[in-house]
């Protein structure tokens, strides 16, 4: 048993120092420095993993030493994979305070428990309070009971950031979707498309630390079940994000701060009538739809609109995002070109011809608006 209850705590481990070092080793060959944070996140989830186990394992002398670091990077964890986000979604290059805005939280309970411990307990108290009360929940009284409760208050916290970040990561993720579908034809390669897959895993995660969190330090020495359940999900979360953050490359559209260019004035109905024959013109005898990468400034310049005009016409005439309007039209082109070519014809060459840039956009927008495959598509139309 206890062998097992090792490879348990050692799994997530190996996982975060092997997409530590691959990941590092990428970033460096490849320059990309913009997963700076993604690194550090793994360094500090490998820190307080570490940290986790050697207390499970009754390695109290070196769960002392690290006790202060591990406080800072637990905290700093999901701070720092917003801020991977946050500079993978927004362009940014490092901005010192913006990392000092959600650094600063972990900083200050790590100087709040250096006081407590440094401070106000004298090296006997300190090991008492590691070796006894942490463990045993023995010798819990003055200082020690406070900086007791000051751990299990600690780990709550930590709970309660993980909710928060995970939460407006999914919204910043949410917005640069949304400004990519309304400025852009072609969004594919600038998604982040393992997102949602990663969300799922997060929910499981958060469950299982809960239950974790739900006891005191030394009630999860012997409910070891606990433990195993929390750092499996824990193996296949860091899986996750090792997997996909290695293969995600830089995002290099720019994207204006106000992609819509909405004001407050009221569009007259003539206005939307005008662009809605405007658009007729372009798209049904000059077929705009078929240039690659077509933007929304283009497409305005194109019909002698301005961008907010051509924003507010999808969004409140029509009622879907830009994108979604100009892929249904390549979509039915394909569609067209599909029925009318020979037998032999070859799916993979139809997405030049439809203005997609690549095989892969063509088959996502394909199976979004026809709910099928192009290939079920033949079988079914022919």
């Amino acid at each position: 048993m206890s062998d097992l209850r090792l490879l348990f705590y050692v799994a997530p481990l190996i996982i975060i120092l092997f997409w530590t070092i691959n990941i590092s080793i990428g970033a460096f060959q490849k320059k990309q420095l913009f997963k700076l944070p993604l690194i550090l996140f793994f360094l500090d989830s490998l820190l307080a993993v570490f940290e986790s186990g050697i207390f499970y394992f009754g390695k109290m002398d070196l769960f002392k030493v690290l006790y202060l670091p591990a406080v800072f990077v637990s905290l700093s964890m999901f701070p720092l994979f917003f801020i991977y986000i946050s500079t993978l979604v927004g362009n940014k290059k490092f901005i010192p305070r913006f990392w000092l805005k959600h650094l600063s939280f972990p900083f200050i309970n790590a100087l709040f428990a250096f006081v407590v411990l440094i401070v106000f307990m004298d090296a006997n108290q300190r090991n008492e309070f590691f070796h006894q009360t942490l463990v045993f929940k023995e010798g819990a009284h003055g200082i020690q009971k406070f900086a007791f409760y000051m751990d299990d208050v600690f780990r709550k916290i930590f709970l309660v950031t993980a909710i928060f970040y995970y939460a407006i990561t999914d919204r910043k993720i949410r917005q640069h979707k949304a400004r990519l579908h309304s400025y852009f034809s072609n969004t594919y390669e600038n998604e982040i498309t393992w997102f949602p897959t990663l969300r799922i895993s997060f929910f499981l995660t958060l469950i299982s630390a809960f239950v974790y969190f739900s006891v005191q330090r030394y009630s999860t020495l012997d409910l070891w079940l606990i433990p195993a359940i929390s750092h499996t999900l824990l193996s296949i979360f860091f899986w996750i994000i090792g997997y996909y953050g290695n293969l995600q490359n830089e995002i290099k559209l720019h994207i204006p701060e106000n992609t819509a260019g909405v004001d407050n004035a009221t569009i007259s109905d003539e206005i939307f009538v005008d662009i809605d024959k405007k658009m007729e013109e372009s798209m049904s005898a000059q077929m705009i739809f078929l240039k690659e990468d077509l933007t929304l400034p283009e497409l305005a310049r194109h019909i002698g609109t301005n961008r907010s005009y051509l924003s507010r016409y999808f969004n409140e005439h029509l009622k879907q995002s830009y994108s979604l309007y100009i892929n249904a039209k390549r979509i039915e082109y394909a569609c067209k070109l599909m029925l009318e070519s020979e037998e032999d014809l070859v799916l993979s060459a139809i997405y030049e011809k439809c203005g997609f840039n690549s095989n892969a956009s063509f088959y996502r927008w394909f199976k979004d608006i026809c709910k099928m495959s192009p290939q079920k598509y033949l079988e079914e139309m022919r």
